[in-house]
């Protein structure tokens, strides 16, 4: 899936491969793991397991146990999205086989990839999976508050766009105000924004069939 901006498995999951001293031959771990889980593992591969504390805690988890064989299928990931392309803040969960994914004014989805791998049925409020999305759902909102986040994103929009407009009018052109790390950067690479419709312009003539881009909202 090449439209990044969900939460399906082709568009979120990514290869980790592990090698080093300590770490076993060819072997696939099955657990649920996330990129955040990346620092903690190095760090503690690095000071020999003592597990050293740092300033503002851990967003991961220490993936050394899974590496050993010692981990079990209750490993947590949490993705979230809230950039270009959505409609809403939307954060999912995936916690084994089941992924809970919430996107601030919308109903619910649950998926059983075990069952269930193309996510084709969401069985949000099935009773089968009352106790599962209870939790999944607690989850998904501890330390996230989707309404607080959705006006601070708007807010954010109508600054950013009072000076768009103005630096438009005195230049005669839009601004594009993606970050480039090296010169020529805008040729190197597809970027969004600007006067071609940006990424979502791009793409949307690349897929077969050809779709247009839906036009964004007013």
């Amino acid at each position: 899936m090449w439209y990044k901006q969900t939460f399906f498995e082709w568009a979120t999951r990514v290869p980790l491969l592990v090698a080093g001293p300590g770490v076993g031959g060819q072997r696939t771990i099955d657990s649920v793991v996330s990129l955040v889980d990346l620092f903690p593992t190095i760090l503690e591969l690095a000071t020999e397991g003592r597990s050293p504390s740092v300033a503002g805690g851990f967003h991961g988890t220490s993936l050394l146990p899974l590496l050993g064989g010692r981990g079990d299928n209750r490993h947590v990931a949490v993705c979230e999205y809230s950039d270009m392309g959505v409609c809403a803040p939307c954060r999912m969960i995936r916690m084994g086989a089941l992924k809970y994914c919430y996107t601030h004014g919308f109903e619910p989805q649950l998926f059983d990839l075990e069952r269930d791998p193309l996510e084709l049925k969401n069985i949000s409020g099935d009773p089968a999976y009352r106790e599962q999305e209870t939790e999944l759902r607690e989850r998904v909102f501890s330390a996230w508050n989707p309404e607080e986040l959705n006006k601070r994103i708007l807010q954010s929009q109508a600054e950013r766009r009072v000076i768009c407009e103005a630096m438009s009018k005195s230049r005669g052109k839009p601004d594009n105000w993606s970050y480039m790390v090296r010169p020529h950067d805008a040729e190197r690479f597809v970027r969004g924004g600007g006067e071609s419709g940006g990424t979502v312009a791009v793409k949307g003539r690349a897929r077969f069939p050809y779709l247009p881009p839906t036009p964004a909202a007013s």
